[in-house]
């Protein structure tokens, strides 16, 4: 599933990425759920927000918290795919599912400082 999350194919992606948060994820698989979260498929953040919604995200967390500045390369990745594709879609930043699943989910802000609710 990992491999095929980073398929060309977005569908393909999608489905992986579901049958991953549908599973125990072992540690060395989070980097792959993380990694499709930076990019431009909207359906797709709004799968990983949801599966990941009001779980323990402890070990994302953790991971992020580690690697700070990839973390922060791809905060920067997803908010330049929301300026170019879904900006006039959803106009306001903080409504935007990429921005709820970064400060939700994985506890950051763009800053990269912890966010309040966390």
């Amino acid at each position: 599933h990992c491999i095929f999350s980073r398929s060309y194919n977005g569908y393909v992606r999608q489905k992986h990425i579901e049958a991953l948060l549908a599973s125990d994820l072992p540690d060395w698989a989070i980097p792959y759920v993380i990694k499709i979260c930076d990019e431009y498929v909207k359906e797709i953040l709004e799968v990983v927000y949801h599966k990941l919604q009001g779980r323990n995200n402890e070990r994302y967390k953790a991971l992020c918290a580690l690697n700070l500045d990839y973390f922060r390369l791809g905060h920067s990745r997803m908010i330049s795919y929301w300026n170019e594709f879904y900006r006039y879609d959803c106009y306001r930043y903080d409504d935007y599912i990429g921005k709820k699943l970064y400060s939700e989910c994985f506890g950051y802000n763009k800053t990269g400082q912890k966010s309040i609710k966390c």
